[in-house]
């Protein structure tokens, strides 16, 4: 017989708070500076980010420290200055305090860091829903180190574990860790398309509900 859920695992960026419409104003901010092709569309970005945002800049042909460290100051600036265009996806709040109450354990998983987080955690109000959060300064997933670290704080098995993220590297993780489910979201940074692998796509918060057992 299959295991109960006991802990649902969720990505940051992209299934919890919408950050996508920001990033891809930074990137643009990017190409500028360095002279790129900068009519992207939200659909050319969503094929160019990886879960590494280092990656994405390899991509783009931005690969020296000095150059790397502009693209960093860029972020730092307007992340500061439009911090509220970042908002909390309709819906979510309402599904973490049901599982709350459903007395699963839930944890984030991200490859953001926890100084950049929790203030926007704290800014919605629902900090206090995790039971934990592993940053990118433990591992960045697909490594399934994060997932890992969650399962033995827990003595928990793979199978009573479900993963839900909105990129590749998030299914990729889950699968590495030989989790119960993988479960994909529609409305993140990347197109469904991409998700393929995952063993469910889902198309609105409330889902969730539906599918972690």
């Amino acid at each position: 017989m299959e295991n109960k859920t006991k802990l649902v695992i969720f990505d940051y960026d992209g299934v919890l708070i919408d950050t996508f419409p920001l990033t891809c104003e930074i990137y643009d901010q990017y190409l500028q500076e360095f002279n790129l092709d900068h009519n992207l569309s939200h659909d050319d970005y969503r094929e160019l980010f990886e879960s590494d945002w280092r990656q994405n800049l390899a991509k783009l042909g931005i690969k020296s420290e000095e150059d790397i460290q502009k693209c960093v100051n860029i972020y730092q600036k307007i992340f500061s200055e439009d911090i509220n265009k970042i908002k909390l996806f309709p819906g979510i709040k309402e599904v973490l305090l049901k599982l709350k109450q459903d007395n699963y354990k839930i944890a984030i998983v991200s490859n953001n860091l926890n100084a950049v987080m929790k203030p926007q955690l704290d800014r919605f109000g629902i900090t206090n829903f995790f039971d934990d959060i592993v940053d990118a300064s433990h591992s960045l997933k697909p490594d399934p180190a994060g997932i890992f670290k969650l399962l033995a704080q827990y003595n928990l098995k793979p199978g009573e574990a479900v993963l839900i993220g909105d990129m590749t590297a998030d299914i990729e993780a889950a699968k590495n860790a030989k989790l119960k489910k993988a479960i994909a979201v529609s409305w993140g940074y990347h197109h469904p398309s991409q998700l393929k692998n995952a063993d469910i796509i889902i198309n609105s918060p409330e889902k969730i509900l539906e599918v972690v057992d």
